[in-house]
């Protein structure tokens, strides 16, 4: 009885898996807010912040790339999932992080 489930266990996991994707953009802006402001508010230093708030869904962790731009921005690209697109935030001059 059990490895007749376990044949359906992997393709029912990636069917599951799949009705999260339209979560990774929200997930890439969490990631670059939290990644500017650990920067810019917390005084973090940028490779620092980024290995910490990389940790969001360890699933995926290694799919998110920071990258800091000239201006302040924070950038992140997943590299996995190549039709979510690069989400970014800066900080205002309130001094809070925006996601742009």
């Amino acid at each position: 009885m059990t490895s007749k489930w376990g044949a359906w266990l992997l393709p029912l996991s990636l069917l599951a898996g799949c009705d999260n994707a339209k979560d990774l953009p929200l997930l890439g802006r969490y990631v670059a807010k939290n990644v500017c402001a650990a920067i810019w508010q917390e005084g973090y230093l940028p490779q620092a912040a980024s290995d910490y708030v990389s940790n969001v869904a360890p699933l995926i962790q290694n799919s998110w790339q920071v990258k800091l731009q000239d201006n302040g921005a924070v950038a992140v690209d997943n590299f996995w999932f190549p039709w979510v697109s690069t989400q970014r935030a800066a900080p205002d001059p309130a001094g809070d992080c925006r996601n742009l």
